[in-house]
């Protein structure tokens, strides 16, 4: 008898925005036995609105029956894209000690962070105007200020200003360090 696929309901489970990682077990069979609220939500981004069960995308499953057949299952991770987010997915075959229960593999799926989801959270967190946020982007780049002018269309001098507004705001006295608080951003939203 298989077991029934568990489903925790929660206000995090409706919003897929809101799910960092989550946990996805299959069996060997690549059915999925149980799944934490954040790989249900993820697994809703992927697949898009309308489907009743989580289901798992097609490029993990082809990555996986490959795996299992070569006797590799753990490995690099798996790429995978929404509309609005892109995640990773990496596999581990867990054994039961239970007789009765033969080993399954925990998928875990996490939402990766592009420097634009940084800047965006950098933006809120130091109030930066918008333009002040392509700046930003732009520095990730790591534009100079003349490139930065060449695809704002504006000055490299009105460039200049927007760097010191950011710094200032930032508190930081360098692009290395507006790129440092960008990291340090990118670091605490994936984890």
């Amino acid at each position: 008898m298989k077991p029934q696929m568990m489903r925790q309901t929660t206000r995090e489970s409706t919003g897929a925005s809101s799910a960092a990682e989550g946990v996805v077990l299959v069996d060997l069979d690549l059915k999925p036995i149980a799944l934490d609220s954040g790989a249900e939500a993820i697994l809703a981004d992927l697949n898009g609105p309308g489907g009743i069960e989580p289901a798992l995308p097609a490029d993990v499953l082809n990555q996986l029956s490959a795996g299992c057949q070569g006797g590799q299952v753990a490995g690099n991770p798996i790429h995978l894209a929404s509309a609005r987010h892109e995640y990773s997915c990496r596999a581990f075959l867990v054994k039961s000690r239970d007789s009765n229960v033969g080993p399954m593999l925990a998928l875990h799926l996490k939402k990766e962070i592009s420097v634009v989801d940084a800047v965006h959270q950098v933006g809120i967190d130091y109030h930066l105007t918008d333009r002040e946020q392509e700046v930003l982007i732009g520095v990730a780049m790591g534009l100079t200020s003349k490139e930065l002018a060449g695809r704002m269309d504006i000055s490299p001098n009105t460039v200049k200003a927007f760097l010191r507004l950011i710094m200032i705001k930032m508190g930081v006295a360098t692009r290395a360090g507006i790129v440092g608080k960008l990291l340090g951003q990118n670091g605490r939203a994936g984890s």
